[in-house]
């Protein structure tokens, strides 16, 4: 009789590579594309950073020699990826009556079983990772419990936190534009060059700050007359415009507010969208297991552990070993309501 849960079809790596085909929800930030994937060969990431000044010439007589500049100061730190790891038991009764007694080409169809349960654990993986991104373009990574921190990327590079800037939202007269162009000048400010002619800043705003937004007397002049439609962003259920040089999107966590908390309330956070190597995704590989040792990360994988004994059951076990690294988080901007 036909073993399925000891075919070739569930295999560690036949299992890997189906589920890097599962259809997933897109989700915003993972969607921008922004966040660069790194797959590394080893559990740390080593991120080297090379000091780059801007200094005035100081005049001299000809044929004198040049001033030197002093040589850039190199920094190299390592930093750890995270693991993630979800599981699920399949029962040999939950597919009792799927397959006929000894049929060699049940594979196909007790695969498409697991694979539907795996689905759902990937979906909880990107969940996590959706929620790892969003911490980054705040500067600060958390883990699932909201508390602790995963990596402090100011204190990484051993900097503050911009300064906020308040839109003043519950003024009338407050000139929304010229905020605008204040998030754009220090964003451009603080890239060290990463701020390019293509780059465009997108503002994810929490429900507050984007319910005063629309209804700010300076934008709903312009935001009630456009000659065009609602626009909306792909892939997003709320609403988003541009004003001021900047796309607001009102950033919808998930609903119960807590999984994914999403902006708070009454802020909006910057990030450059089109920036040169602002964010990145470093994937370990999965080194815990002989299949993966010494190769290059992947951003999911999917393996079986089976009942040797009796058959009962196996477990289908999705991990991942991501770090969303911020290169430049002084351009991480952020604007409150009031």
């Amino acid at each position: 009789m036909l073993n399925v849960f000891a075919s070739d079809a569930f295999s560690t790596v036949s299992l890997t590579r189906a589920i890097q085909a599962v259809p997933y929800q897109p989700q915003l930030l993972g969607q921008l594309g922004i966040f660069e994937p790194q797959p590394i060969s080893t559990d740390t990431a080593a991120i080297e950073k090379l000091g780059n000044t801007l200094g005035l010439v100081q005049s001299s007589p000809r044929g004198s020699p040049p001033s030197r500049i002093a040589e850039d100061k190199r920094t190299l730190r390592n930093v750890a990826t995270v693991r993630l790891a979800t599981s699920e038991r399949i029962y040999a009764s939950q597919v009792n009556g799927v397959r006929a007694f000894g049929q060699m080409d049940a594979v196909e169809t007790m695969q498409s079983y697991a694979m539907r349960r795996m689905a759902r654990l990937r979906a909880n993986i990107e969940a996590t990772m959706e929620n790892l991104r969003l911490g980054a373009i705040k500067g600060i990574v958390y883990d699932a419990d909201g508390t602790t921190v995963i990596q402090n990327w100011f204190t990484f590079w051993g900097i503050s936190a911009p300064s906020d800037i308040n839109f003043a939202l519950g003024t009338s007269t407050t000139d929304v534009n010229g905020k605008c162009t204040a998030v754009i000048r220090a964003m451009q400010a603080n890239g060290d060059g990463a701020f390019l002619p293509s780059t465009r800043v997108l503002g994810l705003c929490g429900n507050a700050f984007w319910d005063s937004l629309i209804s700010h007397p300076n934008v709903e002049k312009w935001f009630l007359n456009r000659p065009a439609a609602d626009t909306y962003l792909a892939g997003t259920a709320y609403q988003a415009f541009s004003f001021g040089g900047i796309d607001f999107v009102n950033y919808r966590g998930t609903d119960d507010g807590t999984t994914i908390a999403g902006i708070d309330t009454n802020e909006v956070r910057f990030v450059p969208v089109g920036a040169s190597d602002c964010f990145q995704m470093a994937y370990s590989p999965m080194s815990e297991s002989d299949f993966f040792v010494n190769t290059l990360g992947l951003p999911i994988y999917a393996l079986q552990v089976p009942d040797l004994q009796r058959g009962f059951w196996t477990d289908l076990e999705v991990y991942s070993y991501p770090l969303p690294i911020v290169t430049r988080p002084k351009m991480l901007q952020k604007g409150t309501r009031t």
